[in-house]
């Protein structure tokens, strides 16, 4: 296939928006014919439909939905792209894009980036979330400069820079009958709700191995892979959760508790840089 022009992806996000020719000509400072043109010539690269017409204007096609979370990435890095450039001719030349697992954007990195700027004020930093597995391919790939990550003690994720282990900790409401413990085992979580990770997040597999070697049965009634919507129902007053003690921002949640989980199961933080 002919590399696409940004142009045709500029004018599928503005029909997207818009859902008629009239107004994504107008979000683009265009003409009717010109949107119209050019959404043929991108229909017939990509050898498929992307609208229907209607009497009500362009209804998308299943197909247009799939392509929109990959446009949505490309106008990102256009503008990010486009930035940087202003930033250059501007003097400014510190940059940096950094990734980091969802469950240390609650707390470690956000400490680490406020000290980070009080040292480096003019350098700009690019923050995104995802997955240890993106993360990692994303530095591999030169995509972002550096990768914070949380993974398992096993895993052996080279090269990294390990910079160190957090206990796992037991959180619940304040209410919560458990709440009177020191500290939390998987007997004692043995047939109670819990909010747990997703199967493919690396915590979820330290927490179940944990409950196999006691020999007890997990009940998780609710899998997420947000620490931010796994403490938000908490909060709300259901459940219990094992996490890592850096994504436990207990400020935020008042009306949680926080208890030690026994025996100590350790999640590993590291940073992976562009020049490992």
């Amino acid at each position: 296939m002919v590399n696409l022009k940004l142009r045709y992806i500029e004018v599928f996000l503005a029909l997207m928006q818009s859902g008629s020719m009239q107004g994504a000509a107008k979000l683009l400072c265009t003409t009717q014919p010109s949107i119209s043109k050019a959404l043929g010539a991108l229909e017939r690269q990509l050898g498929f439909q992307l609208f229907i017409r209607t009497g009500l204007g362009l209804k998308p096609t299943p197909h247009a939905y799939i392509l929109l979370t990959e446009a949505d990435k490309i106008r990102e890095e256009t503008l990010s792209f486009q930035r940087v450039a202003s930033d250059l001719r501007e003097g400014v030349v510190g940059h940096l894009n950094i990734e980091v697992s969802p469950t240390l954007s609650m707390s470690l990195v956000p400490k680490a980036i406020a000290r980070f700027k009080t040292k480096w004020k003019d350098t700009k930093l690019h923050i995104g979330l995802a997955s240890t597995d993106v993360v990692r391919n994303d530095v591999r790939k030169h995509l972002i400069d550096i990768g914070v990550i949380c993974f398992t003690q096993e895993e052996n994720i080279q090269p990294i820079r390990v910079l160190g282990d957090t206990p796992m900790t037991c959180v619940m409401p304040k209410n919560h009958i458990l709440a009177r413990k020191r500290s939390i085992s998987p007997q004692d979580l043995a047939n109670l709700p819990m909010v747990g990770y997703r199967v493919s997040v690396p915590i979820n597999r330290l927490v179940e191995q944990a409950f196999v070697e006691a020999g007890v049965p997990q009940r998780v009634d609710i899998r997420v892979n947000q620490t931010s919507a796994i403490c938000a129902i908490l909060n709300e007053g259901y459940g219990v959760a094992v996490l890592d003690h850096f994504s436990m921002p207990e400020k935020v949640y008042p009306n949680l508790a926080v208890r030690p989980f026994t025996p100590e199961k350790a999640i590993r933080v590291g940073v992976r840089r562009l020049s490992m």
